[in-house]
C-alpha cells in the first residue's frame, strides 16, 4: 500500500535544465518558420486555385479549338481521302498491271522453260 501523501501545492515538472532552452528555441526559431511556411502554403494554394488553374483551363480550351479540331478536320476530310485515293491509284496503275504481267506473261514463259 502506498503511504506517501501527495501535496496539493505546485507540481514540479520533470525534465532537466535544457527544457527551458528548448522552449525558447522553439518559440524564437520554430514558430516563426512554421508561420511563414503556413502563410506561403496558403498563398500558393490560393494562387493555384484562382490564377493558375483557370489559366490552364483556358489554355486547354484554346489548344483544343485552335489546334486539335482543325488538325482532326484536316485528317478526316483532306489527308485520309487523299491517302485512300493514292492507294486506289497505285493499285490501279502499278499493282494490277504487274499482276497481269506476272499471270499472263512471265508465268507461262517460266512454265515453258
Amino acid at each position: 500500500m502506498n503511504t506517501e501523501i501527495r501535496r496539493s501545492g505546485p507540481q514540479q515538472q520533470p525534465g532537466g535544465c535544457l527544457t527551458g532552452v528548448a522552449r525558447v528555441i522553439a518559440l524564437v526559431v520554430v514558430l516563426p518558420v512554421r508561420l511563414v511556411w503556413d502563410a506561403l502554403a496558403f498563398c500558393l494554394r490560393q494562387l493555384w486555385r484562382w490564377v493558375l488553374a483557370p489559366i490552364g483551363r483556358v489554355l486547354g480550351l484554346l489548344i483544343e479549338y485552335l489546334l486539335v479540331i482543325p488538325l482532326r478536320w484536316l485528317w478526316e476530310w483532306v489527308l485520309a481521302p487523299l491517302g485512300r485515293a493514292l492507294r486506289w491509284l497505285t493499285d490501279l496503275l502499278v499493282v494490277t498491271p504487274l499482276r497481269w504481267l506476272w499471270r499472263w506473261v512471265l508465268l507461262p514463259v517460266l512454265k515453258a522453260l
